[in-house]
């Protein structure tokens, strides 16, 4: 999906909303994994899972603001 053909990016509902439509699964059914806080929040208020990733591990995120991964490895031991 290029943005251009939608009209809008990321962190615009509409982006995320489209995406959704063309793949036909529930937000609920998706993790959104992205290195842009506002992206992921905003995938999180639509309902998505959402992770961001910080490749800095000098970089701190409250956990209670959002979740975070440092690589993308780290995915399996919340997805298991």
């Amino acid at each position: 999906m290029v943005s251009v053909e939608v009209g809008c990016s990321e962190p615009n509902e509409l982006i995320f909303r489209k995406a959704i439509d063309d793949i036909n699964i529930g937000f609920e059914n998706l993790l959104f994994v992205v290195n842009d806080l506002d992206n992921v929040k905003a995938a999180i208020r639509l309902a998505m899972n959402g992770l961001v990733l910080i490749g800095d591990r000098n970089v701190k995120i409250s956990e209670v603001e959002v979740p975070f991964i440092h690589e993308l490895r780290d995915i399996f031991e919340i997805v298991y």
